[in-house]
């Protein structure tokens, strides 16, 4: 619920309250959830276009799913430059 929010991440976190940071998730396996679950399988292209920068762990299977919505979503393009550039800024 929270990681695919763009209001609560992009919004609140960094528009709001200036964080100047990025945001990763916590190691979130979608292997690991069932349809009787409270909260849903992650879905990486949309927790990638909240706002959050890095997705833990991270698997060949979230990439492939990104780089198909990549494909015909330029607001998703536009939000992986912005996580992208806000990884490169923690060291500066």
């Amino acid at each position: 619920k929270y990681k695919n929010n763009r209001n609560l991440i992009n919004c609140f976190l960094f528009e709001e309250n200036g964080y100047q940071g990025f945001a990763m998730t916590d190691w979130i396996i979608s292997g690991m959830y069932s349809k009787k679950d409270k909260h849903s399988a992650p879905i990486p292209h949309l927790i990638a276009n909240s706002g959050t920068s890095l997705l833990m762990p991270g698997r060949n299977s979230d990439v492939k799913e990104i780089e198909k919505e990549l494909a015909h979503n330029e607001e998703l393009k536009e939000q992986i430059k912005i996580n992208i550039a806000r990884i490169v800024n923690v060291r500066n």
